[in-house]
């Protein structure tokens, strides 16, 4: 997850709840240990982090990233962020005025307003 917002502490804080949000709960393809596992001064203490992710049908992946997408508009309707880019097995879901050209699309200009 990818997030433009105006500050980067603002942006981080979003990238990790939209994050969060891309999930398969209780999916044996995904493989969950605590934070403080990973690393012992992390901040987010005994919760649950992705270790890895073994592999997703197709519909699992799109169920995960729109269920992060739903949570992206929502920060992004607030003025919370300005976009986000969402990447789960080779699929992308984009959030914000100014769509990306996605690998599997054909370039195009496009205008920011302000």
């Amino acid at each position: 997850v990818t997030v433009l917002a105006r500050t980067g502490a603002e942006a981080d804080a979003a990238a990790t709840l939209i994050a969060n949000a891309v999930d398969l709960p209780g999916n044996p393809a995904i493989k969950r240990i605590s934070a403080h596992e990973l690393s012992p001064d992390s901040d987010l203490g005994s919760r649950l982090v992705t270790q890895g992710v073994g592999t997703l049908a197709l519909g699992e992946v799109a169920r995960a990233l729109d269920n992060g997408l739903a949570v992206a508009e929502d920060f992004r309707r607030r003025g919370l962020i300005a976009g986000s880019a969402l990447f789960l097995g080779g699929e992308i879901r984009i959030s914000g005025s100014v769509a990306l050209a996605a690998p599997n699309e054909t370039s195009r200009e496009e205008v920011a307003h302000a």
